[in-house]
């Protein structure tokens, strides 16, 4: 035991060569430099950007599960997006994001600038407009109403058509006594305008009786006027 301390003392006492040294800082060195160690998400992200044929095998386990508990997960995200706003805001931004490029405050400022409103029939609606944009020149137009930016998408964005079309409905207003009328309303007209039927027949029924029309009345036997009480 005293040897051992004696040992000891004449170690820490002598003097450390250069080539000691030399590897003393070298280890001091790889200490500092070496960076901290990774979560094991990070792991995974890691292994996931850099190795193809793990990624591959992910993406397989991803598809399956998806088959298999499909109507599951879509019940989930559609009872989610009717309960929860900020999910159903977030969603909206990453399509935005995704298919058209623009940020949520972009799209606001558009919509500003429409004051709440389709750029085509400049009517309000309760369901978010949509991003009408150039298939062609890949530019964003404006915000419009599903039937305005269908109706756009029918007629193949040709202003061409879209002319030729209004000439068409021009002509038919200015000859509707000419054309043959309808024998009966269809159905999708009713759908579409339910109270324009009710407004028709008031105005076709028979007017309103007067106290004069009251008060006589015509004796279609004697051709006579007679009073009446009303």
């Amino acid at each position: 035991m005293a040897g051992n301390r004696k040992r000891a003392r004449k170690q820490c006492g002598r003097k450390r060569s250069r080539a000691q040294k030399g590897a003393g800082s070298r280890r001091k060195n790889v200490r500092k430099s070496t960076a901290p160690a990774l979560t094991s998400v990070e792991r995974r992200r890691k292994r996931y950007a850099e190795d193809p044929q793990h990624r591959e095998k992910v993406l397989a386990w991803n598809r399956g599960y998806y088959a298999r508990h499909r109507s599951e997960i879509l019940e989930h995200h559609r009872k989610r997006y009717a309960d929860d706003a900020n999910y159903r805001d977030k969603v909206a931004a990453t399509r935005l994001k995704r298919e058209y490029g623009i940020t949520p405050e972009e799209y606001a400022a558009m919509l500003k600038r429409q004051k709440g409103r389709c750029a085509i029939c400049r009517r309000k609606f309760r369901y978010r407009l949509g991003v009408d944009h150039c298939a062609v020149r890949h530019t964003i137009r404006g915000l419009l109403c599903l039937p305005c930016n269908l109706g756009l998408g029918n007629f193949r964005d040709r202003p061409a058509l879209l002319r030729r079309a209004a000439k068409y409905l021009e002509r038919a207003v200015r000859n509707a006594k000419k054309l043959p009328r309808l024998r009966a309303i269809p159905a999708h007209d009713k759908a579409r305008r339910p109270g324009q039927g009710a407004r028709h027949r008031k105005a076709t029924s028979p007017p309103a009786r007067t106290r004069r029309s009251v008060c006589r009345r015509v004796d279609t036997n004697s051709r006579r006027c007679a009073r009446t009480s009303a």
